[in-house]
């Protein structure tokens, strides 16, 4: 959506991705996804496309995870939660101790 709430659609992603198209969006994105955190969070979408005001737009939903999720960034591993509207990554500390009280 833009600022003004009007639908963008994937057009801009197709054009980047060189490959119009949902299918190519969809495998694009999985690898994506198995790349920076891992394969089997894969399975944890579910990836649905819809038209809206005649344009390709895409939902994901994400089943949650059994066991901890890091995103992977060079030879470094993080981990981030959502706080209400925020995003936030967690220090070391921070890591244990939100691991411990969700198990």
């Amino acid at each position: 959506m833009d600022k003004d709430g009007s639908c963008t659609g994937l057009e801009e992603d197709y054009k980047v991705l060189g490959k119009p198209g949902r299918e190519d969006f969809h495998q694009h994105l999985l690898q994506v996804v198995g790349t920076i955190l891992d394969p089997s969070c894969c399975a944890r979408l579910k990836v649905s496309f819809h038209a809206m005001e005649g344009k390709d737009i895409c939902r994901i939903q994400v089943k949650r995870a059994f066991s901890p999720v890091y995103v992977h960034v060079g030879e470094h591993a993080h981990f981030y939660i959502r706080e209400g509207g925020c995003t936030r990554e967690l220090e070391v500390t921070e890591v244990l101790e939100y691991i411990e009280r969700m198990s």
